[in-house]
């Protein structure tokens, strides 16, 4: 149901033409979108960390539980990060990228209502393999954007949005659970993520012309 959701927004968005498509030339406005979403897709992944003592009374579980569940997420995005660099090469990037993020948006509501550490463990994994759909796209996406003179610079903006959603997502977590409620983080983050996929559904062009869905039939 979530994908068929997202298919619909993505060929319904706008055709070209008018004040969005001035927008999208605007190479500056597209690169802050996609640095936007992979700030907030990484900081709904690295939220976890301010609660894993949390968990552990939670769940009633061990660290070594904790542990697994917080390795799943990188084992599931070591694993298929190269498979989803192939399937953005072959079916569009922008498409990938859509998925990804809306895929991940119940998927960090969940985290707020675990009821066992196996369920932890398998929302890690669903989260790894939302990175690995948004990452590799979002940079081979940066590169197509960016003129020859200005790829390391504008893939480093990218980069650099990524490790600040590291930083920042126990951070907030820490905040938001830790003197309000323990499942507003995760609303936020559903918030959150919602808002910029709805930007890079508008701003962000798809970079092969033969995938491009945005464009007039």
């Amino acid at each position: 149901m979530y994908l068929a959701i997202i298919y619909i927004l993505v060929e319904c968005s706008p055709k070209e033409g008018g004040f969005i498509e001035i927008l999208t030339n605007n190479k500056p406005i597209q690169f802050y979108a996609l640095a936007l979403a992979i700030f907030i897709l990484m900081v709904g992944i690295m939220i976890i960390f301010a609660f894993l003592p949390e968990y552990e009374i939670r769940l009633q579980t061990t660290k070594l539980s904790l542990s697994i569940a917080v390795s799943a997420y990188v084992i599931a995005r070591v694993i298929l990060q190269t498979p989803m660099g192939i399937l953005s090469d072959r079916y569009g990037r922008k498409k990938l990228i859509l998925y990804g993020l809306f895929i991940n948006i119940p998927v960090v509501l969940g985290l707020g209502y675990v009821n066992s550490v196996e369920e932890l463990i398998i929302l890690r994994a669903l989260q790894g393999i939302c990175m690995a759909s948004v990452e590799t796209p979002i940079m081979a996406l940066a590169v197509d954007l960016s003129e020859e003179k200005s790829v390391s610079s504008k893939v480093s903006f990218i980069t650099s949005s990524q490790a600040a959603g590291t930083a920042f997502g126990p951070l907030i977590g820490g905040l938001l659970g830790g003197y309000v409620t323990f499942t507003l983080p995760f609303y936020a983050c559903a918030i959150m993520t919602t808002v910029s996929m709805i930007i890079v559904i508008r701003l962000v062009p798809e970079t092969n012309s033969k995938l491009n869905f945005c464009t007039a039939s």
